[in-house]
């Protein structure tokens, strides 16, 4: 019989991972939730109008756009 034994350099290894990975979804899920409150905010109460189709700015077409918007504080970016 073969124990599966860790050292203690991996548990504490291991547990670093796992509060990584815990704080970023965390962090992820705030970001999503702000920019979605921001949203609904700003446009909540409009009537969507699909007669014609408006691309994304240029601006947040790529992430150093993104980048910028969000750090200038606003609101589409986040």
């Amino acid at each position: 019989m073969v124990l599966n034994r860790r050292t203690k350099f991996e548990q504490r290894f291991e547990q670093f991972i796992g509060n990584l990975l815990r704080v970023g979804v965390i962090l992820a899920t705030v970001l999503v939730l702000t920019g979605g409150i921001l949203y609904l905010i700003r446009h909540g109460t409009e009537v969507p109008n699909y007669q014609f189709f408006r691309g994304e700015p240029a601006e947040f077409r790529t992430p150093a756009g993104v980048k910028t918007s969000i750090l200038s504080g606003r609101n589409r970016g986040i």
